[in-house]
C-alpha cells in the first residue's frame, strides 16, 4: 500500500491545557526559497517567561530542519523587541544584518536579521 507523505506544515498552533495561546510559523523572506524564516506569537503576557516560547520555537525549528532540510533558518525582528532578541540568541541564532531604521515612540531602532544552522541549534 502506497501512502502520500504528510504535507510539511507552514505553521502550528501552541496550546496549553487545551487552550490556544499562540502559534509558530514559517515564511520566505522576500519570497526567496533560500531564506526560510520563522516567527512565534504568544499574545497573552500571562504565558510569557514560563519557557513555553523557547520550547515551542526550538521544536518548530527542529521540525523545519528535519522536514525542509535548509542550510539555514532565519528570523527577523526590530531592535526594540528584546524578548525576541533574547529568545533567538538563547537558541543559537546569530545576528547577521542590521538594516532599515524604524522609529517607534520617538526612538529609532534597526530591523534585525538572525540566522541559525542545524549544527548550532541549542535544543
Amino acid at each position: 500500500m502506497h501512502t502520500e507523505p504528510a504535507a510539511i506544515r507552514g505553521r502550528l498552533e501552541i496550546c496549553v491545557d487545551n487552550a490556544h495561546i499562540g502559534r509558530v510559523s514559517s515564511y520566505l523572506i522576500d519570497n526567496n526559497a533560500d531564506f526560510l524564516a520563522v516567527g512565534i506569537n504568544i499574545a497573552e503576557a500571562g504565558y510569557w517567561g514560563r519557557g513555553i516560547e523557547r520550547d515551542a520555537f526550538a521544536l518548530w525549528i527542529k521540525y523545519l530542519f528535519q522536514t525542509r532540510k535548509p542550510e539555514y533558518i532565519y528570523c527577523e525582528t526590530w531592535g526594540g523587541n528584546q524578548r525576541m532578541i533574547k529568545l533567538a540568541l538563547n537558541l543559537g541564532f546569530e545576528i547577521i544584518e542590521r538594516y532599515t531604521k524604524i522609529e517607534t515612540d520617538g526612538k529609532e531602532y534597526h530591523k534585525l536579521k538572525f540566522r541559525i544552522s542545524d549544527i548550532f541549534v541549542n535544543y
